[in-house]
């Protein structure tokens, strides 16, 4: 990207970068971090042509997320009514890496159907019992 004199990173985060939950230190620290160097990196490297900004899902319908969480656990914390797909977040991925977000950098997108603002409880953090 350097040598080409642009570009745009894109780092995956996650809803639960923005709360703590019960046995999610690590998770919840991490992704904190990463939603900090995604500002950090969009603010250093917009002078050589490179954007950074993050999405960060809430649960999302994948084979690790269901083993957390059923869609239904999942659909009781979405004001939505239902999770995001994968696909879902490769959309908003794929408006970062493009010309309509040229003028956008150090800033994160939550793709989480409502649940931050509805909800303590971030479906990447939940266990089973």
């Amino acid at each position: 990207m350097l040598r080409q004199g642009h570009g745009a990173i894109v780092f995956i985060t996650s809803t639960a970068g923005h709360s703590a939950a019960d046995g999610g230190a690590a998770y919840c620290s991490v992704k904190a971090s990463v939603a900090g160097f995604t500002r950090q990196v969009g603010v250093e490297w917009p002078g050589r042509g490179i954007r950074a900004n993050a999405v960060a899902p809430g649960f999302t319908v994948t084979e690790g997320a269901i083993q957390r969480m059923s869609s239904e656990e999942a659909l009781a914390l979405m004001p939505i009514g239902i999770p995001a797909s994968t696909r879902q977040i490769d959309n908003v991925c794929a408006f970062w890496f493009s010309d309509m977000a040229s003028h956008i950098t150090a800033q994160e997108i939550v793709v989480d159907g409502g649940c931050t603002f509805g909800s303590n409880v971030h479906a990447g953090v939940v266990r089973r019992s």
